[in-house]
């Protein structure tokens, strides 16, 4: 931990403290383990780019990070599982998948009962993977069929 404060310090980055113990509820990561991971990945990612690379990088974690704090607890399982499989990719990872998640759920209610069993089957495969996953499964299956129609 010293050494991810030195880190921070250098970069004149603020990290901030564990509000008593505070848990992310999308994460169950406490805020002082998330700014953490946070200075160390940017170290990891944009180190060779200077300062200015990893303050950019820091500076755009943080921003995916408060973006995400502020979606519906509603969304907490598309984020929660997006964390899981982004986490070591970033914030700005697991906000672009839980958007593109988001927006693909949206679009799958709103498909026609006509797709009904496609969108079942899809989901049956691959949603353990997240409604982007399945759209795109969807959308093959519907363009097959429409082809194997016309």
């Amino acid at each position: 931990m010293k050494f991810r404060l030195m880190v921070a310090a250098a970069l004149g980055v603020v990290v901030l403290p564990n509000l008593a113990g505070a848990v992310d509820v999308h994460t169950g990561v406490t805020e002082q383990e998330l700014n953490a991971q946070m200075v160390v990945r940017c170290q990891y990612q944009m180190g060779e780019f200077g300062n200015s690379g990893m303050h950019a990088c820091i500076r755009s974690e943080r921003e995916a990070r408060v973006a995400l704090a502020d979606y519906p607890d509603e969304l907490g399982d598309i984020v929660g599982r997006c964390y899981r499989l982004m986490r070591m990719a970033g914030w700005d990872s697991v906000k672009l998948c839980s958007d593109r998640d988001v927006s693909a759920r949206a679009a799958l209610v709103s498909y026609s009962t006509e797709y009904t069993d496609i969108v079942a089957m899809c989901q049956e495969n691959v949603g353990e993977f997240g409604h982007d996953q399945v759209k795109q499964c969807a959308d093959k299956q519907i363009a097959k069929q429409t082809e194997s129609s016309d």
